[in-house]
Order: structure tokens, then sequence, then C-alpha cells
């Protein structure tokens, strides 16, 4: 069996990746996606332990989690908290559903640029402090690492250095910066060169580094063009011909809400409530130190959201953790803090001292329900790959018009990220490249309703069984010879 359970789409982009470069087949690989770094760390576990792909896979995501649960406390006790801080930090993040139970359980490489990213945090922290050439390499390569997972690095990577220029008592502000980039600077040099003694390579044949590029232009694109008729749909559709000249208003004031809401969830809800709780409740003594980095990082993290969001309409939690991990931090200072005042009275929980114990039942019961399986998720894909696996003869070959379809049931197909069109099967029919199979898995939900009439259509076909979960439907055929 391929699968522990339902996978991602980019998961089984990343295995497909790593399943070619075992293979040797390097360029077949980077054709699919040009950002390498995940997947042959996929194929290395693989290749040494032995484990299946996918195992290997959420091995690694385990590791990045444990590496940046570590970073985590590690960066609490360097911004001055104590042993319970640590301890308050570790849960908190074990705490986080959107990281635990929404992501981990994927195969997906943001584990590792979370866990880079915060040690990163932590070895530019120490720079900024003592300005020693260890620390300065600790931070390039962390947060080095953290780009080869995820480009977005890139962004911190190059701003938030800046912050020394702001640095009240630093005399050199300019040597210190350029030391902070000592690692950047050696890459630059090293991209210049490449690019003198190869005139013909352009950014577009190194990986994902023209993606900074590419969103800047999105958003200018939105900017320009996009967001005005978007608006005028807006104004149009939602807000009526009355008022229609406010929908760029009510269109901005849309986005900025999503994007203040989704930073404000990013790690979960009682992690910002503890955050905003150490804010407003607690003396400067008792909060982190460095709050003009972590006020930076924020900032890079809201712009950064804030582009994806312009240029793409669309902003996962995954994107925007960073800020949630800040949140995490602040939290951690919070829940110490009410926890060391409950200590002072731990028998009297209605006399001003109830906010610890509050916070610790909101606690158990969001793990508790991180835990409980409320509604088994139904992966119909999974169900009727399972179907076909079961039943086909030995030699038989299956069709399937998904990426997760053909990962689940070893189809036989070339590697493809979008799912297979209606004029695309039926050219399939008419070219006779179809009659090689024996069992054909499609989607006929009512969004392809025509699919299901071209398949009715077709002689010697019969549907077998089929697996429906509220609006998506996957029907089975069999294709007699």
């Amino acid at each position: 069996m391929n699968s522990y359970g339902g996978i991602n789409n980019d998961g089984i982009l990343y295995i497909e990746m790593a399943r070619k470069f075992d293979a040797g087949e390097w360029q077949q690989g980077l054709d699919l996606y040009n950002w390498p770094f995940y997947p042959l760390l996929i194929a290395s576990l693989h290749k040494l332990t032995n484990l299946g792909f996918e195992i290997s896979a959420h091995c690694l995501d385990i590791l990045f989690f444990a590496v940046l649960t570590a970073g985590m406390m590690t960066l609490v006790r360097d911004v001055g908290g104590n042993r319970r801080t640590m301890i308050t930090a570790g849960l908190l993040l074990f705490a986080s559903s959107t990281i635990v139970r929404s992501y981990l359980p994927m195969v997906i490489r943001d584990p590792g640029f979370w866990a880079f990213h915060i040690w990163s945090i932590v070895f530019f922290l120490r720079f900024y402090v003592h300005q020693r050439w260890s620390d300065a390499l600790g931070w390039g390569i962390a947060a080095a690492i953290a780009t080869l997972f995820r480009v977005e690095g890139l962004s911190y990577l190059v701003i938030l250095p800046t912050l020394i220029f702001f640095h009240p008592q630093l005399p050199n502000r300019t040597v210190f910066f350029a030391k902070a980039n000592t690692l950047l600077i050696l890459v630059g040099l090293g991209l210049l060169l490449a690019v003198l003694l190869h005139p013909a390579l352009d950014i577009h044949k190194m990986g994902r580094l023209g993606d900074p590029l590419n969103l800047i232009n999105g958003v200018y694109q939105q900017l320009a063009r996009g967001l005005l008729d978007k608006a005028r749909i807006y104004g149009a559709t939602v807000l009526g011909k009355s008022i229609s000249s406010f929908g760029m208003d009510g269109l901005l004031l849309t986005l900025f809400y999503i994007l203040i809401f989704k930073a404000a969830t990013a790690s979960g809800w009682i992690q910002t409530a503890l955050a905003i709780y150490a804010r407003k409740a607690l003396k400067p003594d008792q909060l982190p130190t460095f709050q003009r980095v972590f006020a930076w990082l924020i900032a890079i993290g809201l712009m950064h959201a804030a582009s994806i969001l312009l240029s793409a309409f669309l902003l996962p939690a995954r994107y925007i953790m960073p800020i949630g991990l800040i949140f995490i931090v602040y939290a951690a200072f919070g829940l110490a803090a009410l926890h060391g005042s409950w200590q002072q009275k731990p028998l009297r929980p209605f006399q001003g001292n109830w906010k610890f114990p509050l916070v610790v039942i909101v606690l158990i019961i969001q793990f508790g329900m991180m835990l409980w399986v409320w509604d088994s998720p139904k992966y119909i894909e999974l169900d009727a790959a399972n179907w076909v696996r079961t039943h086909a003869s030995a030699g038989e070959r299956i069709y399937a018009d998904s990426a997760d379809l053909r990962y689940y049931a070893n189809a036989d197909q070339p590697f493809r990220r979008d799912l297979v069109t209606v004029e695309e099967i039926q050219q399939l029919f008419k070219t006779g490249q179809m009659a090689q199979y024996d069992y054909i898995l499609v989607h006929v939900s009512d969004e392809r309703q025509s699919l299901a009439d071209l398949m009715a259509g077709q002689s010697g076909l019969s549907p077998v069984t089929k697996f429906d979960h509220g609006r998506d439907a996957i029907t089975i055929y069999r294709l007699a010879h």
C-alpha cells in the first residue's frame, strides 16, 4: 500500500521527485519542480534506511518538528525566559492545532522551513548582541537552509539584517551589517561569477530564485489592473448598484481583515490571547527582550503575506506561520507569568486568581480536540484505489484522472498535478489510447456530469462501483477487451 492515510497533492509531487532522484533521473525530477532540496532529503533518507518514500518524508517532518521545538525553547531562553517559560513555549507549540493537527500529518516542506527559520532568529539575536563571527555564520547558514525549503526565507535573509542600522549602540553599523551578510555576499559573488562564466545563465535557470521578482510583479499587476477589475465585480455583485462606488474600499477592507485574521490566528486562538495578555498586562522586565527584532520579524511576515494575498488572492496559514511562532514566544511569557502568580495562592481560584486554571482547562480541551477524531476524514480516492487494487488481477492496467488516485492505485501514467479534463479523456477514447487499460477511475461530480455522459456512451465500458462523499464522487469503470 502506498499511503498511510490521505496525502496532500504537494506531497505526491515531492515523493515523485524523490523517486526520480533515487532512480538517477535528475533532469526529469527537476522538470517536475525546480526547488529540489526537500525531495532530495526524502530520497537520501530512503537510500540510507530503505524506508518507503512516504514514511521517509513523515520521519523528516517529525525530525524537523523536534528541531523546531528545540529552537523555540532556546529562543525563549535567549530572550530572558526561565525554565518555566521554556517549558510553556514547548507546550504551546505542541498545543498549536494548526501546526500539529493540520500540517504535521502532511508531506510538506514547511516544518523544515519553520525549524531553520527559528534557529536563524536565535543566531541573529546572538549576533545582534555580541557581533561574533560564529553567530554571523550560524545566522547565515540557518537562514540559507530555511530558504532551501521555502524561497520565502530569502525575505528574512535579505531584510532582517537591515535592523542593524537602527541599533543605537553600534558605532560601525555598516561593518557589522556586512559581517551579518557574509554568507549572502559570498553566495551573491558566486552567482555573479557563474553568470560571467556562463552568459546564457539567467534567473529562470536558478530554481525559484526568481520567485521574489515574480511576486513583486504579481503585486504590481494587481495594483495596476487586477484590483480595479475585482473591485468593480465586488461593487456590482456584493454592494449593489446604489453603493457600487465603494467597491474598492470594501475589497481592500476585506483583504485587510483576512490578513490580520490569518496573522492573529496562525498558531491558534489561545496562543494569540496569551500573547496579547503578555503585551498588555506584563511589565517591561517581564516581557522578552529584543522586542524591536520581533517587531521587525512581524513586519517582514506581514509584508510577505500581504504580497501573496495581493498577487494570488490566497493566504494559507502555513505561509504566515513565522508570525504565529513569534506569538508563541510572547504567549509563553504570558502563560509563565500567569502560572507564577497562581502559585502564590493556588487555593483561591475566585479571588483574582482564576486566569491560569481557565487557560489550563482551555489548553487541555484544545489538545484533546486535536487528538480526538470527531469526524473521520473520508478519503474517497484512497477507498477507490484500495478497491481496484484488491479486485484487479496481476498485469491489469489502471487509468486514473488525478494525481492522488494515480498515487494510491499505482497507476502507470506520467505524473501531472492537475485533474485530467473531460476533453482530454474524450480524446483518449477517440485515439484508442484508453483501450490499453482495464480499469478506469474518474471523478464524476456534479461539475463533471458531461464526463459521466461520455463514459456512458462508450462501448465495452461498464460502471463497477462508485465512491462518494458530499459533492465529490469517483466511479470505477471496467473496460471489456
